[in-house]
């Protein structure tokens, strides 16, 4: 199992250096962790374009902090470990062909979310099976590079 999350404030975020963890709810945090998930899909809107989603990154999962992150409250913080291997950005998966199939496939799945502008738990999603599946086949057409390399 591995989670999708909308990560709406990225580049402040990355300035501040809140990297190696998300905010969450406790309730879809404990829902999420009893699966054990592997990784994390990241997307957000690109700018000017609502409605509509770029995958952004995938980060691998982590039950504890694997940076020093500040103080946070763990009982509502997903973590993620921005050096292993498994965390990348995906390069190019801003083209409009791209935000096209990425959003398509989105709204195929998670429509609430898309209505509800993922705002909270809108959000955070269960990846899962056939779902799952496609969303790795979409990721397959970007380049990658690892999560800690700078642009």
């Amino acid at each position: 199992m591995d989670v999708l999350y909308y990560w709406k404030d990225v580049k402040a975020d990355m300035a501040a250096g809140h990297i190696g963890w998300f905010r969450s709810s406790r309730g879809k945090l404990a829902e999420l962790s009893e699966s054990f998930p592997d990784r994390i899909w990241v997307i957000k809107t690109p700018a000017g374009k609502k409605g509509s989603v770029q995958l952004l990154a995938c980060v691998r999962w982590s039950d504890k902090a694997a940076v020093k992150v500040p103080v946070v409250d763990v009982q509502s913080t997903i973590f993620y470990d921005p050096a292993h291997v498994q965390s990348m950005w995906f390069e190019g998966s801003d083209s409009d062909e791209a935000v096209e199939i990425t959003s398509k496939w989105l709204r195929e799945h998670f429509s609430a979310a898309v209505r509800a502008n993922f705002q909270g738990d809108n959000g955070i999603h269960a990846l899962r099976g056939d779902t799952l599946r496609q969303l790795e086949k979409i990721a397959q057409n970007f380049a990658t590079r690892p999560f800690l390399a700078t642009e």
